[in-house]
């Protein structure tokens, strides 16, 4: 429900409430139930010194003056945007009570319409998620006139949030409309990547004197906006500015480093997280969807508990995850709040993997960030529903996924086609089959947590006969996946489905080979692309993982900063390299999963490594490489901030280190003699040693056609 804050006496024989509210237009966004027209008030009473939520008005608690009228916002939701008039808005008992009271009384007013009662079996409860607020106003960086002589605003970085308006003004029932938009197309307002979704506010002028304005109900993914309807003479760059909200995080995780770039791909992601972390983990902000898709916080939660205090957040999520996994027979949704009703494919109870495996992988993740044991016992019966409703084969001996079981695979792999999201390189089954051992092994270490010997001995031997029969169905003795691609090696190596050392050294060489003579590009989608250095770092193989990293082709992490991303993106070519929008259907410029990589720079690069729960044992551990000379990561613990910095120069390493009190940390420093290791307490402790790149730099990409020239023509 759409609310605005509100002003409240209430004593033990009378109240006064006042409510601003709206009611949503209905319509179908993009085939999805976007909005419901019922309100429902609930109100707080005390009660024997307990507060209780209980559904507000009752037939009985009707009074006369119990009214509603119409007011200014004539429209408002968060695809279409709003739009205000002036003319009919009422004065409010918290700005003049006299005023408000003779307004009130007059006919205009109707009685209030009560709802039917709430049954029994509702149990109402207050949610313990951080709300959404304006965090911060951004100044626009400039005014551009387009080809079609259209004024378009440039806020100079992709926002969620709206437009407020300072001082204007305009003649009776004249309009001023605001459009929004992420990016340019053709020097216009690129609008397709919106869909059928309006993103448009509008202001009706009564004609008295300058006012502000802001939209109450309503939000848009933007960074360019389109202004209609003001005087050529008025001040538009004076008179407008941005103001970004999300739910009101606190930030946890900093990192810098001696190369601007990763800098900026940092900031990308938490300028993602933090525009899509809406009251919900929504896919995206900007387009007729802005769902609570599954799959892309099962895969981004291990990022998203370094970057912001979201423990809350997420744990909150997951009550309506497991209220949705309820109605569908213990598959868990492809979005909660699950409203894809009539979405085709989407609103069938089909169990795939990654989506589905959002019950075990997000609380794990908030386990490990803090620690909170309950967290996973307040979760422990959806997950073993989950697992419980995969279809396996039915001869009982296939402990795998059923073999013509639907699955999304590696979504969004760069090789797939635009209107194909899940028609990628890598075999779907082989992917659900690594998950699906994966989250066995999670549930080995859940039900051991919460002392389940039982569940933990069972859990056990399914993850065996399942590693076993992957081995079997996917990999040759020599290591060689059935998918020779970038995410069925990356997988294998970072879920441990490799039987033997042989088999991981040749998967890592397997695994690097590739991406060189892919020139260090992207391969993966949504199922690789978070492990993929992590798998080559694992695999012996850093300077690959550093220059995969570093690459500016495109697909690559950096790519879209050569075309001035601020945020990241939904497709690794979102904006195609000649500058048109992707022609894919779905093309989003603020999506966060790919800034799962994060998490590597954070525990790699800047050395920061969690290695029990909450936080009480890390460990730092930098690899410097890529030619990137220095690295500093903070994280705020249940315990304290760490804080770990290092940086190469004159022959040297000198490291930093700040650990909390009752914590302690495994430091572990590549000095050119070799790695000095030792364990300590809280304090901080400083450390210099003479230093020796281990890792070849630069690393060279490997043709896939030798050159057939001698090599003095060879370019």
């Amino acid at each position: 429900m759409d609310t605005k804050s509100t002003s409240a006496l209430v004593t033990d024989s009378e109240y006064e409430i006042e409510v601003y509210l709206i009611l949503p237009t209905p319509q179908l966004s993009g085939g999805r139930a976007a909005t419901d027209s019922r309100v429902l008030l609930v109100a707080a009473r005390s009660k024997s010194s307990k507060t209780q939520l209980v559904p507000w008005p009752c037939e009985a608690d009707l009074k006369p003056r119990d009214r509603v009228s119409p007011g200014p916002a004539l429209k408002a939701e968060i695809y279409d945007g709003e739009k205000y008039d002036a003319n009919s808005k009422i004065c409010r008992w918290s700005e003049d009570l006299s005023k408000a009271n003779s307004v009130f009384m007059s006919s205009g007013w109707e009685r209030v319409a009560v709802l039917e009662p709430l049954p029994s079996s509702v149990n109402i409860t207050a949610g313990f998620s951080e709300p959404v607020r304006p965090i911060q106003a951004l100044a626009p960086v400039d005014l551009i006139t387009t080809p079609k002589g259209k004024k378009v605003i440039d806020f100079g970085q992709n926002l969620v949030g709206f437009v407020r308006l300072k001082d204007i003004s305009g003649p009776k029932d004249s309009l001023i409309s605001l459009r929004h938009a992420e990016v340019l197309e053709d020097g216009e307002l690129g609008l397709r990547p919106l869909r059928i979704c309006e993103a448009m506010d509008q202001y009706v002028f009564d004609g008295g004197p300058a006012t502000s304005w802001e939209p109450t109900f309503t939000y848009h993914g933007f960074r360019y906006c389109q202004i209609d309807g003001l005087s050529e003479t008025f001040n538009i760059l004076g008179s407008i500015e941005a103001i970004v909200c999300h739910s009101d995080m606190e930030l946890t995780g900093f990192f810098t480093c001696s190369e601007p770039r990763l800098n900026k791909l940092h900031d990308n992601s938490l300028w993602s997280m933090k525009g899509n972390f809406f009251s919900i983990p929504t896919d995206c902000p900007q387009r007729d969807e802005r769902l609570g898709w599954t799959g892309d916080i099962a895969q981004f939660a291990p990022t998203a508990v370094k970057l912001f205090n979201c423990v809350g957040f997420l744990k909150d999520w997951m009550v309506d995850v497991g209220h949705d996994q309820s109605r569908r027979n213990g598959v868990p949704p492809y979005v909660t709040p699950d409203i894809l009703g009539d979405a085709g494919i989407w609103s069938l109870i089909l169990p795939v993997a990654i989506w589905h495996d959002v019950v075990i992988l997000v609380p794990w993740a908030l386990y490990e960030a803090s620690g909170d044991v309950d967290i996973l016992q307040e979760n422990y019966d959806n997950m073993k529903r989950w697992i419980k409703s995969i279809p396996r084969d039915e001869d009982g001996k296939q402990m795998l996924w059923n073999r013509t079981s639907f699955q999304l695979g590696d979504w969004l792999d760069p090789t797939a086609p635009p209107d194909q999201p899940m028609d990628g390189q890598t075999d779907p089954l082989l992917v659900a089959d690594a998950f699906l051992v994966h989250s066995l092994d999670l549930m080995v270490s859940i039900a051991t947590v919460l002392n389940r010997e039982e569940d933990a001995q069972a859990f056990a031997q399914e993850s065996t006969t399942c590693r076993r029969q992957f081995s079997s169905e996917y990999i040759c003795p020599s290591g060689r996946m059935s998918s020779d691609s970038q995410t069925a090696y990356t997988l294998a190596i970072v879920f441990d489905l490799l039987s033997s050392d042989e088999q991981v050294s040749f998967a890592g060489r397997r695994l690097a080979t590739i991406v060189r003579r892919n020139n260090f590009k992207i391969g993966t989608g949504f199922a690789g692309t978070p492990y993929l250095c992590e798998a080559l770092m694992r695999a012996g193989h850093g300077s690959v993982a550093y220059a995969t990293l570093l690459c500016e082709e495109c697909p690559s992490w950096l790519y879209p900063l050569t075309v001035g991303a601020t945020t990241m993106w939904e497709r690794w070519d979102s904006m195609l390299p000649g500058g048109k929008v992707n022609p894919g259907e779905m093309t989003s410029f603020n999506h966060y999963c790919f800034g799962s990589v994060v998490s590597f720079l954070h525990e790699r690069l800047g050395g920061l490594q969690r290695v029990e729960p909450g936080w009480k044992r890390f460990r730092f551990a930098p690899q410097p490489g890529g030619g990137i000379t220095s690295a500093h990561v903070k994280q705020l613990t249940p315990y304290g901030w760490v804080s770990g910095q290092w940086k190469v120069e004159d022959g040297g390493l000198k490291a930093e280190l700040d650990i909390p009190n009752m914590t302690e940390a495994e430091v572990v420093l590549p000095f050119a003699a070799g790695d000095t290791t030792v364990v300590l307490g809280g304090g901080h402790w400083s450390f210099v040693g003479e230093y020796r790149d281990r890792m070849l730099w630069p690393v060279e990409a490997i043709a896939a056609f030798p050159s057939l020239e001698p090599p003095d023509r060879q370019k």
